[in-house]
């Protein structure tokens, strides 16, 4: 049944379900006719009903009554939400399994190549100091030129979002994964069969950490857990924030076991373009959680100005700040000066309050912030105050705004999304690298509070009215000299794009070459193509793996940028768990290697930002003698 013939049947009441459940049928339709389908009736960043319909009905009462539609729910009782999740799960009766298929046999032989640091994966980087650089590769031309597919991992679609896997994990022999249909995947790094699975309450966009014998991450509700790592038992698991609109959208860091768990939010988007919905009151957070035990250290909110009403929009609704700041990164740990960097967002209320768009230095004893330094555009003069609100006449013809009043040019979202790194330079000079979505990559004093060292614009200056994909998203790479800077420069609303990729000097910040994205690679390909550069790259000696949007994973030589070897993922591929799948856009993770092999998540449903797809490939690197 394609999505039109879903909208009519809600629209006429006409159910999808059994006579016996003709009643419960017929009242979820009207429901949710009159409550879901302003948004999911109409062309956006959020799942259509054919989507939705992938959910059981158990998944759709929970995304409304715990997750992600829980404060647009407010005002219907139990039953009314139990009508809604009956109608929408009923619809589509031949649900996927999320089980992965693949089982390893009992008593194959595990391969188990232990690395260095085999017993600690603190997060989406070899280091708590976010570099993305595997210093102890050093890989030849050859033989990246001699890499080639050795397996595919499809991730079972049964999510409203077809995506990818979170950035793999490899330890010992192991590779572990998270993926949007809420599943944990135990998987053979060299062959890919399945160990183990793991469900979690929601999806999983966490990385997924490694602490001696455990594997620690999130899920998006900031549910938290514990899991043992030879057989996925649950250890403990524990509520990182329980603000209805709090969410795991990060990465999570772990140090000298401790959890550090940045906490983002939805309300920006779901709640903010809403007329009758109140909004806004989230504030970032960050939470220590005692890794052995489960047990919360402390919780510092990134706001310290109480909440206040501010009064009411157009439709009498009450209004809330000072909010936002939401962390959408990965923590950065810094053993010398034992504090943790925060990178933060925008503010989606106002007043202005400090840590919008900026770096906050918290101590990694009790979470008290030490310094803040703020990174707000100064063409911004009220601050980077902005919220979907700002769009919804663009998006939902409406003809009063919902912007934040003093955004009267609807122009923010600029964010710090991508992880600070911590690098010292050959001088033995200390310094944090911290990438905008502005485009502008900064270099500050960790010993003065953050004061800027040098600032290098590498993104153009994008134009107004969000949401902004621009500038540096997700991540960069660093090794002890240099800068490698991926640029998304994307406005989805003007469908424009212009990535590039860049190698910057960290002493000075001069640009040494900057290499613009291919503009001719989306022919025939699936809507989202275009040529940002939005997923964090890895660095392997003078060697640069880099993900695009346009579904094409490439090799850069260092020295010059230019691309050595490239592999385009926008196909079909037949898994090692029997399923078929299709690769997409690398919109948010990088690549990972470990042991011979390179791992890279294909596909980015979430947003409507990219192509979607759902598969995970394994390269293999040939050995090549001197």
């Amino acid at each position: 049944m394609n999505s039109l013939m879903l909208i009519l049947v809600l629209w006429t009441g006409q159910s999808a379900a059994g006579e016996e459940d003709k009643y419960m049928a017929v009242n979820g339709a009207a429901l949710t006719a009159d409550k879901c389908l302003n948004c999911h009736a109409r062309p956006g960043p959020w799942p259509d009903v054919n989507r939705l319909s992938k959910l059981t009905s158990e998944e759709v009462y929970r995304v409304i009554t715990a997750g992600l539609m829980r404060e647009l729910a407010i005002g219907l009782n139990d039953a009314e939400r139990q009508a809604i999740a009956a109608y929408i799960g009923n619809l589509n009766p031949e649900k996927a399994s999320p089980a992965s298929g693949g089982l390893c046999q009992a008593g194959s032989a595990e391969i188990r190549k232990s690395r260095k640091d085999a017993g600690s994966l603190p997060g989406r980087s070899p280091g708590s100091w976010n570099d993305r650089y595997v210093r102890d590769v050093n890989l030849t031309r050859s033989q990246v030129a001699g890499m080639k597919l050795k397996w595919s991992f499809v991730f079972p679609d049964t999510g409203p979002f077809t995506s990818a896997g979170s950035e793999p994990t490899v330890v010992d022999g192991r590779l572990y994964i998270g993926n949007l249909n809420g599943m944990v995947y135990a998987l053979d790094a060299k062959t890919g069969c399945t160990y183990w699975s793991f469900k979690a309450r929601t999806h999983v966009r966490s990385n997924i950490a490694v602490w001696g014998d455990a594997l620690v991450f999130a899920d998006y509700e900031t549910n938290v857990y514990a899991l043992a790592a030879e057989t996925g038992a649950l250890r403990w698991l524990h509520r990182a924030d329980e603000q209805p609109s709090a969410r795991m959208n990060g990465a999570l860091t772990l140090h000298d076991g401790v959890v550090y768990v940045p906490v983002s939010s939805n309300q920006e988007f779901t709640v903010a373009w809403q007329q009758d919905t109140p909004c806004c009151s989230f504030r970032g957070m960050v939470v220590a959680i005692d890794a052995a035990t489960g047990k919360r250290k402390w919780k510092t909110s990134l706001i310290d100005e109480p909440l206040q009403e501010l009064g009411v929009n157009a439709n009498g609704v009450k209004r809330y700040g000072p909010s936002g700041l939401a962390v959408y990164s990965t923590p950065t740990v810094d053993r010398k000066r034992q504090l943790l960097y925060i990178p933060t967002g925008n503010q989606l209320t106002e007043p202005r309050v400090a840590g919008a768009d900026a770096v906050i230095a918290l101590d990694l004893d009790d979470g008290k912030k030490r310094w803040v330094k703020a990174f707000v555009p100064e063409t911004f003069q009220h601050g980077d105050i902005w919220n979907a609100g700002c769009e919804a006449e663009l998006m939902f013809n409406e003809t009063e705004s919902l912007c934040p009043p003093m955004n009267a040019e609807r122009e923010g979202d600029r964010d710090i999304s991508a992880p600070v790194v911590l690098k010292t330079l050959a001088g033995g000079k200390d310094v944090l690298l911290v990438g905008t979505k502005d485009g502008v990559l900064f270099s500050i004093d960790p010993d003065n509070e953050g004061a800027i060292l040098w600032q290098s614009r590498i993104g153009r200056q994008l134009p107004g009215q969000g949401p902004v994909f621009g500038g540096i998203e997700h991540g960069i790479a660093v090794d002890d000299h240099y800068a490698y800077v991926p640029i998304a420069d994307m406005v989805l609303l003007q469908g424009i794009s212009d990535g590039s990729m860049a190698r910057v000097d960290i002493a000075s910040g001069k640009i040494l070459w900057q290499k613009k994205a291919a503009g001719d690679t989306c022919k025939d390909k699936p809507f989202g193509c275009n040529s940002s550069y939005m997923a964090a790259p890895t660095l392997v000696g003078q060697v640069l793996f880099a993900g695009s949007n346009d579904g094409i994973l490439r090799a850069f030589d260092t020295n010059n940028g230019n691309v050595i070897w490239s592999f385009d993922t926008t196909r079909r591929f037949k898994g090692v768990n029997g399923l078929t799948g299709s690769g997409g856009s690398m919109g948010r993770y990088g690549p990972t290697i470990a042991n011979g092999m390179l791992y890279q998540s294909s596909g980015y449903g979430h947003l409507g930002v990219a192509m979607p797809g759902n598969v995970l490939l394994a390269f293999e690197i040939p050995e090549v003698e001197p």
